[in-house]
């Protein structure tokens, strides 16, 4: 599977050539039945479900059947990170998917969640995403919602409330991007602290120099 975004790269689907979509579409397939094979092989495992989800947004298999993966994935275990984040991904405007669809799942996932789930966390990620997808001079206005803000900051403080969660370095890491671009760098301190300067992927690339940016974010937060 991620032999086949190699292939594609991560440019939107305006800038990526036919014969790359043909290739990128061909491997994925392969990834696919091998995820089945695994899924049936091992029917208690959620990895193969997270790869089913990730490639969703590849496929284009559209947002009822990524829903269906998302479900498989959480029957196995309905807190996994990485497959969290990859249903807010393939579920994103940026893929096509309505803006209403994804909020309203995180807006369910949010309702449900156990107290200091990290499932709290898919609201911010998905405020990462609407934000994304904006044209630059929208992007302020949607940052400078006080709903906005504030459901994300009590989303952010209701999984910190209740102590340290498995894989928390990734989701600090989206705290903190999501307090720098708002410029609540105060907030952000904390967040930068616990990433002990290790800067992840997604969201630091929706920058255009994301080791820059990291580095500037963390400063701006430390002089509060």
């Amino acid at each position: 599977m991620l032999r086949a975004w190699k292939i594609r790269g991560y440019r939107r689907a305006a800038s990526t050539s036919p014969d790359l979509f043909h290739q990128f579409h061909r491997v994925l397939s392969g990834a696919e039945e091998v995820c089945r094979e695994a899924a049936a092989l091992a029917p208690g495992d959620p990895t193969p479900w997270v790869l089913l989800v990730h490639m969703a947004r590849g496929q284009e298999i559209g947002p009822d059947a990524t829903l269906r993966r998302f479900g498989a994935l959480t029957a196995r275990c309905d807190t996994h990170l990485r497959g969290n984040e990859q249903v807010v991904l393939s579920l994103s405007p940026k893929w096509g998917t309505p803006v209403e669809t994804l909020q309203g799942l995180v807006d369910e996932q949010y309702r449900a969640a156990a107290p200091g789930s990290p499932v709290r966390m898919n609201l911010v990620q998905a405020y990462i995403e609407r934000w994304y997808n904006l044209a630059p001079a929208e992007r302020q206005a949607f940052l400078a919602r006080a709903s906005v803000r504030s459901r994300a900051e009590i989303a952010i403080s209701g999984w910190l409330e209740y102590g340290d969660t498995e894989g928390q370095h990734a989701l600090h890491n989206s705290a903190a991007f999501w307090y720098t671009i708002t410029g609540q760098h105060a907030l952000a301190r904390p967040h930068f602290i616990a990433t002990r300067g290790h800067a992840k992927t997604f969201p630091w690339s929706y920058l255009p120099h994301p080791a820059w940016e990291f580095r500037k974010g963390w400063l701006s937060a430390l002089r509060g």
